[in-house]
């Protein structure tokens, strides 16, 4: 039984970007906090 590519792809993004933003830490955090002010 396997996976769909879908996803498995979808899957490996999610991870892939979660693995980005906690590398940037702090500064991911304060650009996520001025983008949300600017939405605001």
């Amino acid at each position: 039984m396997q996976s769909s590519p879908f996803g498995l792809r979808l899957l490996k993004v999610m991870f892939s970007t979660q693995t980005f933003l906690y590398s940037l830490g702090t500064n991911g955090h304060f650009v996520v906090t001025i983008a949300s002010g600017e939405a605001e």
